[in-house]
């Protein structure tokens, strides 16, 4: 075998490749498994954003949508829809009309939660979003009772109201009773104790 000192392009490419083969490979695999587990995140934001659609109070609605610039910070149009919605619902609900304001909360939700669905491969419209889904109307009782209850401790915590009552009778003993209503009959007379001035006897 003679070698002459030359080396071809060739070599160096077969070289090269069976050098950097196994280190191309596993960043191929990382960038894969990368990919996989960003989607996984999304469509975990979708899934809750789905099952609470709703639900907006839920904890768990709550948390997806925080979660949504962190995981679309790249995406212009889901930022976009969803600045559009924490916009208004910073808006204070006590507005002329206060179920205009909760329509538009409900269209802008259902407009986020129908891009995050493209972006994640299912293809939702925002009419289907609104129509379709089960909520119970004991839940939304609840939900509207609870609001209530909390408005209404805050609001006698902070002296903003106080708690009505009605008082219908007092607990009383039964010889004081009796001796009232012998005075007030006449069977008694009202016995009266002059108390001298204070410093006097």
């Amino acid at each position: 075998m003679h070698w002459d000192g030359s080396i071809k392009a060739g070599d160096i490419a077969i070289v090269f490749a069976t050098l950097m083969g196994p280190i191309l490979a596993v960043q191929a695999q990382s960038f894969v498994e990368w990919r996989r587990q960003r989607l996984n995140r999304r469509q975990g934001i979708f899934y809750v954003l789905m099952r609470t659609r709703a639900t907006p109070l839920a904890p768990d609605a709550v948390n997806a949508l925080n979660t949504v610039p962190l995981e679309f910070y790249k995406d212009a149009v889901i930022i976009n829809a969803y600045k559009e919605f924490i916009a208004h619902i910073k808006i204070p609900t006590d507005q002329p009309s206060p179920q205009a304001w909760a329509d538009r909360r409900v269209d802008l939700l259902m407009d986020l939660i129908q891009k995050v669905s493209v972006k994640v491969g299912y293809k939702f419209d925002v009419a289907q979003l609104k129509a379709e889904f089960y909520a119970p109307q004991g839940h939304k009782v609840l939900e509207d009772e609870q609001t209530q209850l909390r408005q209404g401790v805050l609001k006698v915590l902070s002296g903003q109201a106080s708690i009505p009552m009605d008082v219908r009778s007092f607990p009383a003993d039964a010889d004081a009773v009796a001796g009232y209503k012998a005075i007030v009959t006449g069977e008694r007379a009202l016995k009266v104790v002059q108390v001298p001035p204070d410093g006097q006897k």
